[in-house]
């Protein structure tokens, strides 16, 4: 049993060589049997940009959270506040626009040397 982790894990992410355990009780960075909180909030959905070089968390309560790695410790970005909707999935294309895949629609966030340019939201037909 790692020390910290109470809840249930469903992502396990390499992060710069770091092992990052999320879900239920957040985000944690794993070494050894010991961890190091990143954010305590549920995680739904993670995503790691390799354009923006940010960690992407969806969290049960709807939010966009997003946090860039400062030495050992993450630092909230505050990147996508305002878009609150359930994600589901996360990924980006070959143009670095970032993808936010839900329950009824798809957000495109189109983005520029890791600047937020346009956001347009896709609607399913049937959801």
């Amino acid at each position: 049993k790692v020390e910290g982790l109470t809840g249930k894990v469903t992502h396990l992410l390499l992060i710069n060589g770091a092992l990052h355990a999320a879900g239920l009780d957040g985000v944690y960075r794993v070494e050894g049997l010991k961890t190091t909180m990143v954010t305590a909030e549920p995680v739904r959905s993670i995503f790691v940009s390799p354009s923006l070089q940010q960690l992407i968390i969806s969290t049960y309560n709807e939010e966009i959270k997003s946090y860039r790695q400062n030495g050992s410790n993450w630092v909230e970005t505050h990147l996508l506040d305002t878009l609150n909707e359930y994600v589901s999935y996360m990924f980006e294309d070959k143009l670095q626009n970032l993808w936010l895949c839900g329950r009824a629609s798809t957000w495109k966030v189109e983005m520029i040397d890791g600047q937020i340019t346009n956001i347009d939201q896709v609607n399913y037909l049937r959801p």
